[in-house]
Parts: structure tokens; C-alpha cells; sequence
């Protein structure tokens, strides 16, 4: 993925200039809020935007450590996993609590999707497992390179190629079913 900011802007944010905090926010809000998403479905949109605006509220707090000369992408992207994977540690006990009161009442939930091929593809995406989940989310929807996602994740570039390999036979199984 492209670098959606410049370097002037990266400097100008990393020094505190509002202005240059706003273009970057401009920039990533919509990709941030759809990662989160695709990465936690379970999410009300809600929560993925309190996720994306923690992120960048953590971002603007801790500016003076980024290095204006990297690219900006899996700073933010690694940033916002932490986040959502904080989020997820703090309604662990809600959700919890939400399986226990769906499991006592026998609550159903009934998807009336229509079968067309980008419903076929969430729910196929959906049913991977959170490592090839994320993997194949930050490399085909986010746009990112093998080594960008590896750095974000903070594994090898073998294991995130592994990951989205097996991830993608996967999705191509259970999308034949």
C-alpha cells in the first residue's frame, strides 16, 4: 500500500501541528475503522470507530516517537492492532457473559444474506482462524506488503505467507461447499 500522507506531513504531525494531525486522521479513519472490521466481526461498528479513535488519540500522545523518516502504514496499522487486541481483552467478561445468555436462552440468530459471491467471500473470510484472518486482511483489503504485515504482527515473512496460503485454500474449500 501507498504511503497515503507526506513526508512534510509525517514531520509536521510528529512536531504537533494540528493541521497535519488531521490530514493523517482524514487519511486512515475510513481504513482503520474497515481493518478493525474485517478483523473483528463480532465488533459493532461503534466499537471498531472507539477502537480507531483510541488509536489515534495514542498516536497523537506518543508522536515524538515516530520516526518521521518511516512509513507511516504499519506504525498505524500495528498501532491499531494493539488496540483492538486491548479492546478484546476488556469485553472479554461482556462477551463472555453474552455467550453465557445465549447459550442458556437458546437464542438463534439467522442470517438472511443473499448468496451472492462478496457474501460467499466474508463468510468464508469469517471462518478463518484469527492469524489467517488478519494476514489476509492487511495483505488484499489493506494493500500491505508481505514485510509491512510482518513487522505489524511481529513474526517472520515466512510464517505470514504460511498463514495467508493456507488461509486462502481455506476460503476457496468452503466456498465450493
Amino acid at each position: 500500500m501507498e504511503e497515503l500522507i507526506s513526508k512534510t506531513i509525517k514531520k509536521k504531525f510528529s512536531e504537533g501541528d494540528l493541521d497535519a494531525f488531521r490530514i493523517v486522521y482524514e487519511a486512515y479513519y475510513s481504513l482503520g475503522v474497515n481493518y478493525t472490521k474485517r478483523l473483528m466481526p463480532s465488533f459493532h461498528i461503534e466499537d471498531c470507530r472507539d477502537t480507531v479513535q483510541d488509536t489515534f488519540l495514542n498516536i497523537f500522545n506518543l508522536r515524538k516517537k515516530f520516526d518521521s523518516k518511516k512509513p507511516f502504514n504499519p506504525y498505524f496499522f500495528q498501532s491499531l492492532r494493539n488496540n483492538v487486541f486491548k479492546s478484546l481483552r476488556d469485553k472479554k467478561y461482556i462477551n463472555q457473559l453474552k455467550e453465557d445468555l445465549k447459550e442458556e436462552y437458546n437464542l438463534v440468530v439467522i442470517d438472511f444474506s443473499k448468496n451472492d459471491s462478496k457474501k460467499n467471500m466474508e463468510k468464508a473470510l469469517n471462518g478463518l482462524g484469527i492469524d489467517q484472518k488478519e494476514a489476509i486482511t492487511l495483505r488484499y483489503i489493506n494493500g500491505l506488503k508481505i514485510g509491512q504485515i510482518a513487522d505489524i504482527i511481529g513474526i517472520s515473512e515466512n510464517t505470514v505467507k504460511t498463514r495467508i496460503f493456507y488461509g486462502l485454500r481455506k476460503m476457496r474449500g468452503s466456498m465450493l461447499v
